[in-house]
This record gives structure tokens, sequence and C-alpha cells, in this order.
């Protein structure tokens, strides 16, 4: 999961990244910095020169990363209309998505046609009737 949200997104060298984790349960760093250097292993694998990123991360309570509360905010809206079919959260947000990915459509990956994509943006915009099926 880490590596489709970091994909293509770290790739400035001499710049510091800062990424943040939400307290959740039994988070632990050592788990989290090993996803991200993972991740950044797989970029490196598809570039034709491998590049070197620095970066930061933590572990941190939502209530100090009001940001993080939004983010939440937007995944409990899409999973409320995705797993309930209950729709009016997701619909009054519907412009802040940007981009939703269907990680679980993979007959649809790499799709040539705006319709037939597992990528979701303002020109194609996430309707769960155009999605894969979602197990409960």
């Amino acid at each position: 999961m880490l590596h489709h949200l970091l994909k293509d997104r770290l790739n400035k060298e001499g710049i510091e990244y800062q990424i943040y984790l939400s307290q959740r349960g039994k988070n632990n760093m050592q788990f989290f910095q090993k996803a991200i250097e993972k991740a950044l292993e797989r970029d490196n694998t598809r570039r034709k020169k491998p590049i070197t990123v620095k970066f930061k991360c933590d572990i941190v309570l939502s209530n100090q990363y009001p940001e993080l509360s939004i983010v939440d905010y937007l995944l409990w809206a899409l999973q409320r209309y995705i797993l309930k079919g209950e729709d009016r959260f997701f619909m009054a947000l519907r412009d802040k998505y940007n981009l939703i990915i269907d990680l679980y459509d993979t007959e649809h990956y790499k799709g040539k046609e705006k319709e037939n994509t597992n990528y979701y943006t303002t020109q194609n915009p996430f309707d769960v009737k155009k999605a894969s099926n979602f197990d409960k």
C-alpha cells in the first residue's frame, strides 16, 4: 500500500522529505521506515539512473497534525460510500479527491480508455458502479 502512495512522488534529490503516519494501535516505527525504504528501492528499479532520496519519518498523533484528520475523513467518506453505499459524505467532498486508484481492479490496470481504467480522476470521477467489486 505504501508503495502506491509514494510511487513516483519522492523523486527529488537535495531535499529531505518528511513522512508521517497517524498513530493507530500498534504502529511500529521500524516497520514504517522499512516500508518506505522498500518503496523507494522499488521506484529506483524503474529509473534509468537511481537516486538517493533523503527522508525522515515519524508516527504522530493525528490531533497534533490536523492535516492527517482531513485525510482520515476523506478516506472514511470513501470507505462509507464503497462498503455501505452511503454517498452523501463522499459526494459532498467529491471535488477534493484528485486521484483514487482501485488497487483491486487488476483487470483494468493501465486502461487505455478513460472509462476503462482503475484510475479515477476529476476527468473520470470515481463511482462504485464503475469500480471492481469490493469484498466486505
